[in-house]
């Protein structure tokens, strides 16, 4: 079935030795330059390493809207589904992001937003934010959101917190 499908797209399918990673130097450097992408993404947004494949994944979302060296002036979302790819859905990975939530009753003194952090597009969905919502401790998809993508907030209460701790 892969076969087919690849020889559908026109790619040549070829084995590697086990263990024989520089026998295939292209894959290798794609896999560097994503892995390199997640880790800074987890660094600059403080995030646990638990958040690993979330960050991986956003990093490869962005990768594929880039163009390459290899892809000329194209992209390689461009070259698989033949539009431009769109940038009005891309965030600052771990960024504070907070669900509206219109659906509730209206409560004097209530929560009109949950509080998270964002982690990506959800592959399944043509709308829509990965979530990590804080108190649930559950990734979500969300529809509608507002977004501190800045770190100041989060920056400041760290630098508080170390301060009362020393």
């Amino acid at each position: 079935d892969f076969e087919r499908v690849a020889d559908e797209y026109g790619v040549t399918v070829e084995a590697s030795p086990r263990h024989g990673s520089t026998g295939n130097g292209l894959v290798e450097r794609y896999h560097r330059i994503i892995f390199e992408m997640a880790s800074s993404f987890l660094r600059r947004s403080r995030m646990s390493p638990l958040f690993w494949v979330e960050a991986y994944k956003y990093a490869e979302f962005l990768y594929n809207r880039m163009t390459t060296a290899g892809t000329g002036e194209f992209t390689p979302h461009e070259l698989v589904h033949g539009h431009r790819p769109r940038f009005d859905r891309v965030k600052v990975f771990g960024c504070d992001m907070y669900e509206h939530l219109d659906g509730l009753p209206k409560v004097p003194g209530g929560t009109k937003a949950r509080k998270g952090f964002f982690l990506g597009i959800p592959s399944d969905s043509p709308s829509g934010y990965l979530m990590y919502d804080i108190n649930a401790g559950v990734v979500r998809t969300v529809f509608s959101a507002t977004f501190d993508e800045s770190f100041v907030r989060r920056d400041c209460g760290i630098r508080v917190y170390d301060q009362a701790r020393a």
